[in-house]
C-alpha cells in the first residue's frame, strides 16, 4: 500500500493534457468538455421583452381602468419577436405586441390581451397594468459576464441551449468527446487524459 502523497504523485505524474482546446461550434458541442470558465457574452434577454400577447402601455395611463369603466388607447402599430418597434408608446396610445417581442420605447408594462377589447383602431383597456407587469427586464435571465458554465464540464444539450442564449455560436472545448456514458454533472479538473502505460 502507498500512502496520499505518493498516490497523488503517480496519478498526476500519469496526466498529460488533451489536444489544444478548439473553438467548436454550437451543433458539435455536446458531450465535449469545456476547455476554460465560459461567460456570457450577453444579457439574456437582450433587451426588455414581453412575456405574453397583449399591447404595450404606459403603466400610468391604465391605472384607472376597469370592465366598467374601460380607458381608450389609440393603436399606433404592432412588434413582434425579432422585430423593433421605431415609435415611441406614448400617454394615449398602444402598440400590440407579441410574445418575446422587445417592448417599445415609452412603454413600461404589457396589457395582457384578455384584458382588452379591440374596437377599430381604439383599444379598450379593461384593467390596469403595473410597471413591468408581463415584462422580462433584461438580463433577468442572464447577466452579460456572469460565469455560466465552469472549465472541465462535459456540455449537455441543456448547457449548449444556454451558451447560445449566452450570445455563443462557437466554444472552446478539449478534443474528442466525453464517453455517452459519463455520469451528468460529472467535470474533469481540466482537460486531461491519463497516459497509457
Amino acid at each position: 500500500m502507498i500512502g496520499y502523497e505518493d498516490a497523488l504523485a503517480a496519478t498526476l505524474a500519469a496526466l498529460e493534457p488533451l489536444q489544444p482546446a478548439e473553438m467548436a461550434p454550437l451543433w458539435e458541442l455536446t458531450g465535449r468538455v469545456t476547455a476554460q470558465d465560459l461567460f456570457a457574452q450577453d444579457d439574456a434577454p437582450t433587451a426588455d421583452v414581453s412575456l405574453k400577447d397583449g399591447y404595450a402601455v404606459q403603466s400610468a395611463a391604465v391605472a384607472q381602468a376597469a370592465p366598467d369603466r374601460p380607458v381608450p388607447l389609440r393603436l399606433a402599430g404592432q412588434v413582434a419577436a425579432g422585430g423593433v418597434y421605431a415609435g415611441q408608446v406614448s400617454q394615449n396610445m398602444t402598440v400590440r405586441i407579441l410574445s418575446g417581442a422587445p417592448l417599445p420605447a415609452g412603454a413600461d408594462a404589457v396589457l395582457a390581451e384578455e384584458f382588452a377589447r379591440r374596437e377599430g383602431e381604439i383599444i379598450l383597456a379593461l384593467a390596469d397594468a403595473a410597471v413591468g407587469r408581463n415584462v422580462a427586464r433584461r438580463g433577468s435571465e442572464l447577466a452579460a459576464g456572469q460565469r455560466i458554465i465552469p472549465a472541465g464540464t462535459v456540455l449537455r444539450p441543456a448547457q449548449v441551449g444556454l451558451l447560445a442564449a449566452a450570445g455563443y455560436s462557437e466554444a472552446p472545448s478539449c478534443g474528442g468527446r466525453a464517453s455517452a456514458s459519463s455520469p451528468r454533472g460529472t467535470r474533469w479538473s481540466a482537460c486531461l487524459t491519463v497516459r497509457s502505460a
